[in-house]
């Protein structure tokens, strides 16, 4: 790719980031409660999660979807669970987690685990943030590409994204290391990846 239409790519991911971002975080504290209550439930209630023994998971921050009582309806249910940990500029972890006790702020104020033990998987689902999605499976991440690298060396039976419905776009610009996802589920639906 030409070093423009790469220039050109980046910085129109800033700018749909931005958008994507200040519209979930107008999203009132109640409605973002009540539609991550929504999205617990009906992922909860599919098929692939509830036979999943394996599951990574990522914890919630800021205007994302809360994934805190998810995690632990997990744990509760006795399955194995796996964390994301920051390592360094390009390194994510998958770290077990058994306990909230296990975690601790990092400097951005992300809960993160505090021990260095790794959980390699292979996992049978994992729940992925991100900032925007297609309905074709498409994802925007946060800029780092922390997931997309995971992703291509983790085996993982189905990615799942779970985001509020206003995070939902009708396209997203793409790079070859942009991993879709199989499954999105919104406070109002569930969207199956479209296969091309």
């Amino acid at each position: 790719m030409p070093e423009s239409t790469a220039e050109s790519l980046q910085q129109q991911k800033k700018a749909l980031r931005q958008a994507v971002i200040a519209r979930r975080d107008a999203l009132p504290q109640p409605s973002r409660d009540e539609a991550s209550r929504l999205i617990r439930a009906r992922l909860l209630s599919l098929p692939v999660v509830q036979a999943a023994g394996s599951l990574f998971v990522f914890i919630s921050y800021a205007s994302e979807v809360d994934t805190h009582p998810l995690i632990n309806d997990l744990l509760e249910a006795g399955r194995r669970v796996a964390v994301p940990k920051i390592v360094d500029k390009t390194t994510m972890l998958s770290a077990p987690m058994q306990d909230w006790q296990d975690l601790q702020p990092d400097r951005m104020g992300i809960l993160t685990p505090t021990s260095d033990s790794h959980d390699p998987g292979p996992f049978d689902v994992a729940v992925t943030p991100g900032v925007a999605f297609t309905e074709a499976g498409d994802r925007l991440g946060y800029g780092r590409g922390y997931y997309d690298r995971w992703f291509a060396s983790h085996d993982v039976d189905t990615k799942i994204a779970i985001c509020f419905e206003e995070q939902i776009v009708d396209s997203l610009p793409t790079d070859d290391y942009d991993l879709p996802v199989d499954l999105i589920v919104t406070e109002r639906r569930l969207i199956r990846r479209k296969l091309c």
